[in-house]
């Protein structure tokens, strides 16, 4: 599944063969929804590590010539390389999901670690939801010691289900970074399809990597993957999560997501919206709701900020769109 999975590969930069070697080669598993959070996502890379050439790596389902357009301006403005590896959409329709919470893109990113995994020595991978605030030097210092990958640990998932593992060592999948020479000869995408076929997976391919890899993984500090749900600011008593001066990659996890139109009333979005301002999405809207699980959530953060009418309205769109969708089910 390594090659015949992409369609094709496409430059959004002008080729320069000389920075190929000394770059920090960073990928993004989106599709179509999650694009506007990948350019930001990057932006963010950029600033804050203006002194290191980065080659950013998409491999999405989805690419017209607007969005191409505005990944070509945001690498010529920082001087940077962006390739995007077009998948064949038909061909993932099928892969096991385990829950219709997830669905086949979660394989993007497991087809960008196949991809080179005899190519390059090391790539980062990042969620789309991720937004950086700080230098990564101090991970480029970071040793394999001949683990397959360095991650944080996640302590807010039960493991008790997962056999043979170290809770200690679970690990989320939003940060990954890879030690590629140990992953030569091994198909982890058609690894982790097994293991989502044969097992209940509360987080598939997340449980699966961590099945695979629980014994071959480096935890690291939590500041490269530093949860921050954005819903938990309108719930009393929500467990919120602390972004510190030291974190380098916030992680903002959960259904409302930093592009979100209704999460810009709060100061913990405002790493995404800085980095926002500097990158050709600036000017693009911030994107409205459209699923029955988004209207809910623009609906609850409304009526916290205090704006009645509106979250009445979302909360009978929210209604509407739940009894459409049940009804198709």
């Amino acid at each position: 599944m390594k090659t015949n999975i992409i369609e094709y590969i496409k430059h959004a930069h002008t080729e320069n063969t000389d920075k190929q070697s000394a770059c920090v080669n960073i990928t993004y598993g989106a599709d179509k929804p999650f694009l506007y959070g990948t350019g930001v996502s990057i932006t963010s890379v950029l600033l804050n590590n203006q002194d290191l050439s980065f080659h950013f790596h998409i491999f999405t389902n989805y690419l017209d010539e607007y969005q191409f357009t505005l990944f070509s301006i945001l690498a010529n403005k920082y001087k940077t390389q962006i390739t995007f590896y077009v998948l064949k959409d038909e061909a993932l329709r099928n892969l096991p999901t385990a829950s219709k919470a997830w669905n086949y893109s979660i394989y993007f990113r497991l087809i960008a670690i196949d991809y080179f995994s005899d190519k390059l020595n090391s790539i980062i991978y990042l969620d789309s939801d991720i937004i950086c605030k700080g230098s990564i030097k101090s991970l480029l210092l970071e040793e394999f010691n001949n683990n397959v990958l360095m991650a944080v640990h996640d302590r807010f998932v039960d493991t008790s289900s997962l056999i043979g593992i170290d809770p200690e060592l679970y690990f989320n999948s939003g940060f990954m970074y890879f030690n590629l020479p140990e992953l030569k000869n091994i198909d982890l995408t058609l690894q982790v399809i097994s293991k989502v076929n044969e097992n209940h997976f509360s987080h598939p391919d997340q449980d699966a990597l961590n099945v695979l890899f629980n014994d071959r993984v480096k935890i690291i500090s939590h500041i490269f993957n530093s949860f921050f749900n954005i819903d938990t600011l309108a719930k009393k008593g929500g467990d919120a999560f602390s972004i510190t001066p030291q974190t380098v990659f916030i992680h903002y996890v959960g259904v409302t997501k930093p592009w979100h139109d209704w999460a810009q009333y709060y100061a913990e979005t405002d790493y995404f919206k800085t980095a926002r301002m500097n990158s050709p999405w600036r000017d693009i809207p911030l994107l409205a709701p459209t699923t029955y699980k988004q209207l809910s959530r623009k609906s609850t953060h409304l009526k916290h900020n205090g704006h009645l009418l509106g979250a009445l309205i979302y909360y009978i769109k929210y209604l509407v769109k739940k009894i459409q969708v049940q009804k198709k089910n």
